[in-house]
């Protein structure tokens, strides 16, 4: 009988333990899709506000930062995230590249972590429908 009671208190802890593994497995797939939403939200926010921000070209950066910081921060708090950092990538007086990263709580009080990136794509000729952009996520 104590054979069969430590066998079957094996078997439960294989359970939950696989269990536990699959809850992080999805927990951080759900950090990669946040992080990879709100780069592109970025993204398209630095599209948009370069225009405006280069009327007064004073602090471009801190600008086109906080434009696209606001537009992360409302994608990522839809996915159940929020972004840890944000940087603008590259040295350019007008930067097409923002990097995100985002924490989404995890299973058992962990949180995860992902980071993706989005930019815009310079063409020589513009297509039909607007600007060309481009993302890349991962863990």
């Amino acid at each position: 009988m104590p054979v069969v009671l430590a066998l079957a208190a094996i078997g439960v802890a294989t359970v939950l333990g696989l269990a536990a593994m699959g809850a992080v497995r999805v927990a951080s797939g759900g950090a990669r899709l946040a992080a990879d939403l709100a780069a592109l939200s970025a993204g398209r926010a630095l599209l948009d506000a370069i225009p405006a921000a280069l009327v007064d070209p004073w602090d471009l950066r801190g600008r086109l930062r906080d434009a696209a910081r606001r537009a992360a921060a409302q994608s990522a708090d839809g996915s159940g995230a929020r972004v840890d950092d944000l940087r603008l990538v590259g040295q350019a007086r007008i930067p097409m590249e923002v990097e995100v990263r985002v924490r989404r709580p995890g299973p058992l009080g962990t949180s995860i972590t992902a980071t993706a990136r989005a930019g815009v794509a310079a063409v020589a000729g513009m297509p039909r429908d607007g600007p060309v952009g481009w993302a890349t996520g991962g863990g």
